[in-house]
């Protein structure tokens, strides 16, 4: 099996969202979705997922905010670009999140690949983001009302304008457990704050890619992404990583 059925049949039934950039399926250039995207250079309002127990479409918040498709990737402008996913449950309830994204930073700087965040904008279930001394971070909390728990990474693990398969794995249920991840290699763990269990079973406010809330937008490119509602086995993870990097960005 290829690389991506394999993924197809990983996320088969599971809260689970594999968003494809190499691929114009499902990419629109306006609100209404009836410009396709074609070539690069269009601008993406509406980037619908792939796989897992549910669609998901993600999308702009104003055509000021439309990333740029690239062939591989989308390009964020590091100003206002970000696609949201809202009014959904994903994430709510869940023992477990993951993340495995791939991204080249254009600059180094406080920016965001991906937040999960439910019901209060600022409270992430899991925010993967990256610094300006090179270093990557994810930040966490199970419940709005828990502190935020940040793991980081040793300086100068990361540089402008190359590609890098960012992971970030947080076992709510289980251990506590949060781990991240450069192109397979361990590089941050730590254990989420707080008492264990399932994640605040509220209203999601939004899946963000691209920023936080609304700021430390990314500055670069976004390719391949999966982001997981339940805690990946170490093979899986293996396979994530090697799906989103099989095509250069």
């Amino acid at each position: 099996l290829s690389l991506s059925q394999q993924v197809q049949a990983a996320l088969a039934g599971k809260s689970g969202i594999y968003l494809d950039s190499s691929s114009i399926t499902g990419m629109w250039q306006d609100s209404l979705k009836t410009t396709p995207v074609t070539v690069a250079t269009n601008p993406v309002y509406v980037f619908t997922s792939k796989y897992g127990a549910a669609q998901y479409e993600f999308a702009a918040v104003a055509d000021a905010s439309r990333p740029l498709f690239d062939t591989t990737s989308m390009i964020y402008d590091g100003t206002d670009d970000r696609l949201l996913l809202q009014s959904t449950a994903f994430g709510q309830n869940v023992p477990a999140l993951a993340v495995v994204a791939y991204v080249k930073p254009a600059t180094l700087k406080v920016q965001s690949t991906v937040q999960v965040s439910i019901n209060v904008a600022t409270s992430s279930r899991l925010y993967q983001g990256l610094n300006a001394d090179g270093s990557v971070r994810t930040v966490s909390r199970r419940l709005d009302a828990d502190a935020d728990t940040t793991i980081t990474s040793a300086a100068g693990l990361i540089s402008a304008g190359t590609a890098y398969v960012l992971t970030s794995i947080i076992d709510f249920a289980g251990t506590g457990a949060m781990t991240m991840r450069i192109n397979g290699t361990q590089v941050a763990t730590g254990t989420v704050g707080g008492s264990a269990g399932n994640t605040s079973n509220t209203v999601t406010n939004r899946v963000q890619l691209g920023a936080v809330s609304a700021a430390n937008f990314l500055n670069g490119e976004l390719g391949r992404m999966i982001i997981c509602g339940f805690l990946p086995t170490a093979g899986e993870i293996t396979l994530f990583e090697s799906l989103v990097s099989e095509v250069a960005i």
